[in-house]
């Protein structure tokens, strides 16, 4: 029953314990710059005078909250299973019957609220445009269209692992080397747009990416000069 590839679920707990809770330490993360940069365009003054400070012990409690949570609920997902074969995918631990619902509703939360963190900043933005410094803006802006694009992605990544692989009655085997690779280049394309999105959306980022690469291009031509 086992075979080659398959694992106990208890072993499995143990293998993904750790780069779980640091993948919701990170969605946290997230929603927590989401919200300093919210409370920083809100209250601007306040922010700079003495925010700071109560900002980040306010980020790290909620991180600290967030590990204990995410542990705990994959613990008790884990534990009912304990001798269950498994072939040890990328959160096995956190997607039983007992706690997918959690993790699956709450990284849904969590992407929402910094998509929605980020649309008001840009709405405060907007109606107080004059008093707004222009880099800012475009920044924001790039940080929206980033924002969007991974909210995006996760939903078309969960909609297609839930909805749409079900349907297809492929094997284990087939979904764990084939199919979840393909799911996944969906975040991995999220996570790597960081600089494409500032490319297109930030002129002064656009300008320092030429200006960086155009010296290198140089510097290259000169060596390859001086060597003939």
């Amino acid at each position: 029953m086992f075979g080659i590839n398959h694992i106990t679920l208890r072993t499995c707990f143990y293998i993904q314990i750790v780069p779980l809770i640091g993948s919701a330490i990170t969605v946290s993360l997230q929603l927590c710059i989401g919200l300093d940069r919210l409370i920083g365009v809100i209250f601007p003054f306040r922010y700079k005078a003495s925010g700071k400070n109560v900002i980040f012990k306010f980020i790290i409690g909620i991180c600290c909250i967030s590990a204990i949570l995410s542990g705990l609920n994959i613990y008790i997902g884990s534990s009912v299973h304990w001798e269950k074969p498994v072939m040890c995918t990328l959160g096995d631990p956190s997607q039983q019957p007992e706690n997918q619902y959690y993790t699956n509703f709450t990284v849904l939360v969590m992407y929402c609220g910094e998509f929605l963190c980020y649309t008001l900043v840009c709405l405060i933005i907007w109606w107080r445009k004059s008093s707004i410094p222009e880099n800012v803006k475009k920044l924001t802006i790039s940080l929206i269209v980033l924002m969007s694009i991974v909210l995006l992605c996760f939903i078309l990544n969960t909609f297609f692992a839930k909805a749409i692989i079900p349907l297809l009655n492929l094997d284990a085997f087939t979904i764990e080397y084939f199919v979840l690779p393909i799911c996944l280049v969906l975040q991995s394309m999220a996570y790597g747009s960081s600089a494409p999105v500032l490319y297109f959306c930030n002129g002064q980022y656009r300008r320092a990416f030429r200006a960086q690469f155009s010296h290198q291009e140089q510097q290259v031509t000169v060596v390859q000069y001086s060597d003939k």
